[in-house]
């Protein structure tokens, strides 16, 4: 079990209420830690500014998945929470 820290966007409350992190990044190194997740690994949400935001267990492997969640983004890369 690993614990990570997710920086907390605006559309955060979104992926407590779908029980879904999404990620769409282009920076290698944010990916290879996405990657890495695997079901028992603790998120910790934290927002700039604002603090904690929240704490969530991984309970899938990532998945790719474009059904529309979120309104700025499609997050395609996807963990269940």
């Amino acid at each position: 079990m690993k614990v990570r820290l997710a920086l907390a966007a605006n559309n955060t409350e979104k992926c407590f209420q779908h029980n879904i992190f999404g990620l769409n990044s282009n920076s290698q190194r944010v990916w290879q830690r996405f990657v890495s997740l695997t079901p028992g690994d603790i998120l910790v949400f934290y927002k700039a500014k604002e603090g904690f935001a929240g704490i969530c267990q991984v309970l899938s492997e990532v998945y790719k998945d474009t059904t529309p969640i979120w309104e700025d983004n499609v997050y395609p890369n996807r963990v269940r929470i």
